[in-house]
């Protein structure tokens, strides 16, 4: 998320863990507010959407990793129990682009999920120019892009891969003129006036990512949802 909170994907990580995922959320460097562990409660202005946030906001998922690592090894509830060798990265608004970029450059990622909220390349990224390699080679794995009706510019990363992608629209948020409605579970806070399109969206969200990360993680040959049952879908493209 850009300047959200973790408890923005709060529908989204529960969904994921019922179908037996283990869903890890952070709180980047530009977030709102945090709650540490002994109790501290951090409140802070915006920082704005800045390289340095880029690059900060990069190092989180890397550290996750590193400590899912040491937890498997010598912790009491979970050492022994995650399978590390099946891990997605899932990046929405800002967190759009540091998704794509880690996902592209450790290994230990075996595929992205990736959700527009604005109509921006690389949001979160200010004056500064896009990261070279993402824009010469793509991410290289799996990949599902979710994206706005609005927006025209989000099929870049799809294009550029050769196999094991998909990509569609969701219909209904142009008349918003924001795609936030996909990125956070309170989009009836939100957007209380466009409850319909935010139920089907998050519906339809929901469907397609537990489908690919079966697929892609887990294996499974089963077709992606019908689209029939998911009227939101739109200009879906597979490869």
């Amino acid at each position: 998320m850009g300047y959200g909170w973790r408890a923005s994907l709060a529908e989204k990580a529960a969904n994921f863990a019922s179908h037996g995922y283990i869903v890890v959320a952070s709180d980047p460097s530009d977030t709102a507010a945090t709650l540490f562990p002994d109790g501290t409660y951090l409140t802070q202005s915006y920082p704005g959407p800045t390289p340095a946030v880029f690059q900060d906001r990069l190092r989180d998922p890397t550290f996750i990793l590193d400590e899912l690592t040491r937890w498997n090894t010598d912790d009491a509830v979970f050492a022994g129990r995650l399978d590390l060798a099946k891990v997605a990265a899932m990046g929405t608004c800002c967190g759009y682009p540091v998704t794509a970029e880690f996902s592209r450059n450790d290994p230990r990622c075996k595929a992205a999920i990736l959700v527009a909220c604005v109509a921006d390349r690389w949001p979160c990224l200010g004056s500064a120019a896009p990261v070279p390699e993402l824009d010469q080679f793509g991410l290289g794995k799996p990949l599902l892009v979710i994206y706005g009706e609005n927006y025209a510019n989000y099929t870049w990363l799809f294009d550029k891969s050769a196999k094991d992608a998909v990509a569609f629209q969701i219909r209904g948020t142009q008349e918003l003129g924001s795609a936030m409605i996909l990125v956070s579970d309170f989009y009836w806070f939100l957007y209380p006036n466009y409850l319909a399109t935010g139920r089907e969206a998050s519906r339809t969200i929901a469907a397609y990512s537990l489908w690919f990360l079966d697929k892609y993680l887990k294996g499974s040959s089963d077709p992606a949802p019908p689209l029939a049952d998911y009227p939101r879908v739109l200009g879906f493209k597979q490869k």
